[in-house]
């Protein structure tokens, strides 16, 4: 399972899964299109559509597949970016300098975007919830 995608300031692409890093040879855009695609959407789409329905204007949550819901935590345009899928999150610790967060294979990464990780928590969740009612009808 995908812990987190990140870009840096060189535009290097690190994905983290199952413990293990590694650098992509594609950008973060295409890279996260191809997950979307493999549900038969597209990135955009499935930014337009969350937009429309949930009413977020920035910092859209990207939902990928069952097991992959991307927050991120630093936009897909910026120097640098970073997206954390929700769903390999064990725990969340929050100080006042920073979020400390565990993810399923005991991965621990340490953000200073403790606020900014609550919106993104709560984001997901509606998401998530809109998503299971879905999935009833």
């Amino acid at each position: 399972m995908i812990d987190y995608l990140s870009k840096d300031e060189y535009n290097q692409v690190i994905l983290c899964q199952d413990m293990e890093k590694r650098v992509l040879k594609r950008s973060l855009r295409y890279y996260i299109n191809q997950l979307c695609v493999q549900r038969l959407s597209t990135l955009e789409a499935t930014i337009e559509a969350t937009s429309i329905i949930f009413g977020f204007n920035r910092k859209i949550p990207i939902y990928c597949s069952g097991d992959c819901l991307l927050a991120p935590l630093q936009g897909l345009r910026g120097k640098r970016s970073l997206f954390i899928n929700y769903y390999s999150i064990q725990s969340i610790q929050y100080n006042k300098e920073y979020a400390e967060i565990t993810f399923t294979g005991l991965h621990v990464m340490r953000t200073c975007q403790g606020a900014a990780l609550k919106k993104q928590i709560d984001k997901c969740e509606k998401i998530i919830t809109y998503m299971n009612i879905g999935a009833q009808i």
